[in-house]
Order: structure tokens, then sequence, then C-alpha cells
């Protein structure tokens, strides 16, 4: 019994959790949401990828605006060099992500055209400047990324079966 509850004692400890207090928790930090592209390259090789991150607050079908954006990495092609545009970088936001099929539309243009990045809802999208990337059968895919608690709860779990293992095989030497 003394094993168990050190074992969870550790799991708490290791996880975050404190000991009951009077105050309320802080409610825990919200995500952001992010957004994975592909598209297939017409003028390059294989597949284009690409993550769009919004802030927590934008909802699924809303405009991207200065304030729901947050961050767009465009991963680079045989062709294209891979780029990052961050709120300051660009002047002009257009399009939406929504859960319907074939109903996203991103257009996302840096400031002085340096960088711009379209995808249309019939599925083609187009990268420019200076070197252009296009293709078909554009998709976007909400990206899965755990919370910090998720993370310490797993390793807590690891942390505690690596500890009853070690007793067990320690104990078996023991009784050998």
């Amino acid at each position: 019994m003394k094993t168990l509850l050190g074992i969870m004692v550790a799991s708490m400890v290791i996880a975050g959790a404190a000991p009951a207090r009077a105050t309320a928790p802080a409610p825990p930090p919200v995500a952001n949401k992010v957004f994975d592209f592909s598209g297939t390259c017409t003028d390059c090789s294989g597949t284009a990828s690409a993550e769009l991150t919004l802030a927590p607050t934008y909802t699924l079908g809303d405009a991207i605006t200065p304030v729901s954006f947050v961050s767009f990495h465009y991963d680079g092609t045989d062709l294209k060099s891979a780029y990052t545009l961050l709120p300051g970088d660009v002047d002009t936001f257009g399009g939406a992500i929504t859960n319907v099929p074939g109903g996203n539309f991103v257009l996302l243009i840096a400031k002085n055209e340096t960088e711009t990045f379209n995808s249309l809802v019939n599925g083609l999208w187009h990268v420019a400047n200076p070197i252009d990337d296009f293709g078909t059968n554009a998709t976007w895919v909400a990206g899965g990324v755990p919370e910090p608690a998720t993370w310490a709860m797993l390793l807590a779990g690891f942390a505690g079966l690596g500890l009853v293992g070690r007793r067990g095989v320690q104990g078996a030497r023991s009784s050998a």
C-alpha cells in the first residue's frame, strides 16, 4: 500500500499537481487552433504542405482576420523555399476555415507582396513571389496538439510503470 501511495504522490509531483487550496485553480491555458494544409504540386515535385495557426478564439467558418491570425508556415518544395508569415508581415487577410469539405478558402498577402498564399474552394492553390508553386487537391485538416497537462500525465504514467517494473525486477532478484 505504501508503494502505491508513493507512486501516486510521485505522479502528482511530476504532473505539477498541488495539494488542495482554499483558492480555485487557474484555468488551463487555451491552445491555438492549428490547421495543416497539403496540396498536390503541378509545377513542382510531390506534395506541398503548410501550417496555419489561428487564435484560440477563432470559430470555424469565421473570416480570417488580423485578430485571429497567429502565423503561417509554408514548408517549401523543390522550387520554392520555405517561409513563415507572422501577424506584422501580412497586409491582406481573406477566407475562412470550415468543417465543410471543399469549403476552405485562405488568402494571405505579405507586405510589399513579398509572399502570397492562396487556397481556393475548388482545390486549386497558389504560392507566389518571387517563384511560384501551384497545384490541385488542396486540403485543410485540423492538427492535434496535446496540452501540457496531457504530456505531464503521460510522463507520470511512464515513471510509475518504470518504478513498478524496477521494483518487480529487484524483488525477483532478492528472492532468487
